[in-house]
């Protein structure tokens, strides 16, 4: 029998909340018990939106228990998906809303859509991506016609059936006279697509889908997902080193740690709370002075670890009050990723602290298997390895990341795809002529992997972004 629980039980839970369990609002016009059979976004003591059974039906479930903000966004929530429905755009029905005042908790259920997917939980490579953008562009164009705005867009507000797509979270719906002004519909268009890659977008073309709607210019349209994106990354990498719903972090006066949830496991600590004993027993894929670098096996899971050394008292009081390599690793890591380049999995990251002095360091990654570029391309370019290799560097030229350190061995290759390794040193810069002038140095660090008269450095040198471009 599952567990029957209060709105004061769910308060308590925090962050700790799970599903299966049976919970009742105990209101008047609401008072039947519903069970939550699956948690999709918990705001740990505010909300929750969860699958469930309820009259028989499976059905969706927003339930606002923050003492303070419930009901303002309980009557948001069914304001909004009551005026896409009468803007005829589509998102699921409302089945029944209730409130119970003395307990501060409100609950709004909707149909819930079968088999549905957001648009952040298809894959890349899946068939069903494309369509599900242009269709989740062309609702946004007809939100938009209907003078609606939706303030929180993001991908997991689009929900793709195979057949079509349909907008939810109406708390963030905010609604203006028909049409939406051109001004205010660019820049929501501009926040829903700095949601994806660059390489996502680059190839939906998105205003041949964004229509009817108001005139969007593109070049502007450019400048603003650009804008966003920077903006929605800064808000990202601040989450990086504290603790949330991705990252859990550790601080003591001895040493930091940050490490993703999802890989949060007892093999994982162990490795945390004495990572010399697993680097002396594991396989060293490389044992210079400045790092140390091994290959070790957890139960589950191979991870890369790599410590950076203090090579003497020197070099200890010129890294002390810097933040460490491991951490410039454990950034880039995720923002490469947040940008879609693709690299190992970051894990976590630790430091050895004494007070507010660092000292040896030590990053954390998925291990990707592989052979170094060097090793796949030595006397001919072939396209199958060059061509995204390529493409790689001119992902990384668009978003103004140096690498600082372009050797062949610091591109693996995995299944035909680039991995870029050893983050330590990437820098962004922000400045387009100052990034192009330090360009060149990244470009012809990478071309001089190979002699000169090579082809395979002749087909790079071709093929290749050159600091010269806008």
């Amino acid at each position: 029998m599952t567990p029957l629980l209060t709105i004061a039980d769910l308060r308590r839970a925090g962050r700790d909340l799970a599903a299966p369990f049976r919970f009742a609002l105990e209101a008047v016009t609401l008072p039947q018990e519903m069970e939550i059979l699956e948690i999709h976004r918990l705001l740990p003591g505010k909300r929750l939106t969860a699958k469930a059974r309820w009259c028989g039906l499976t059905v969706l479930v927003k339930l606002f228990f923050d003492r303070s903000g419930y009901q303002r966004h309980w009557h948001r929530e069914a304001a909004g998906l009551a005026a896409m429905l009468q803007g005829g755009v589509a998102t699921p029905r409302i089945l029944g809303q209730a409130e119970n005042r003395s307990q501060r908790a409100a609950v709004v259920v909707t149909e819930y859509l079968a088999e549905a997917r957001t648009l952040a939980d298809l894959p890349d490579d899946s068939p069903e991506r494309a369509a599900a953008m242009a269709a989740s562009l062309a609702l946004l164009a007809q939100m938009h016609a209907a003078g609606l705005e939706q303030r929180d867009i993001h991908p997991g507000n689009f929900l793709w059936t195979g057949g079509g797509v349909h907008a939810v979270d109406g708390d963030s719906v905010l609604t203006h006279p028909a049409p939406l002004a051109a001004a205010p519909a660019l820049e929501n268009l501009a926040l829903f697509l700095a949601q994806f890659t660059p390489s996502q977008t680059e190839a939906l073309t998105p205003l041949e889908h964004y229509a009817p709607a108001p005139a969007i210019d593109a070049a502007a349209l450019d400048l603003a997902v650009r804008r966003h994106r920077d903006n929605r990354w800064r808000d990202y990498a601040g989450k990086l080193l504290r603790n949330c719903t991705e990252i859990r972090c550790l601080e003591r006066w001895n040493g930091f740690q940050a490490l993703r949830r999802d890989c949060d496991d007892e093999p994982l600590r162990g490795l945390l709370a004495d990572p010399d004993r697993y680097i002396a027993e594991a396989e060293l894929l490389k044992d210079g002075n400045s790092s140390t670098v091994a290959l070790v096996r957890l139960p589950g899971r191979n991870v890369v670890v790599k410590r950076y050394n203090i090579k003497n008292w020197r070099h200890r009081l010129s890294r002390c009050w810097r933040p460490s390599r491991a951490r410039h690793s454990w950034i880039n890591a995720h923002r490469l990723r947040f940008l879609g380049i693709a690299t190992p999995q970051p894990i976590a990251f630790l430091e050895r602290r004494f007070g507010p002095w660092r000292g040896t360091a030590y990053y954390v990654a998925e291990h990707v298997s592989g052979d170094p570029l060097g090793a796949k391309l030595t006397h001919k370019a072939q396209p199958k390895i060059a061509e995204p290799v390529a493409r790689l560097i001119g992902q990384l030229f668009r978003a103004q990341l140096l690498h600082g350190d372009m050797k062949a061995s610091n591109i693996l290759c995995h299944h035909g795809r680039p991995y870029v390794l050893d983050l330590d040193a990437m820098t962004w810069i922000a400045n387009q002529d100052r990034f192009l002038r330090a360009y060149g140095n990244d470009r012809q660090r990478f071309l001089a992997n190979w002699p000169d008269n090579s082809p395979v450095r002749q087909w790079f040198d071709a093929n290749l972004p050159r600091a010269e471009q806008p």
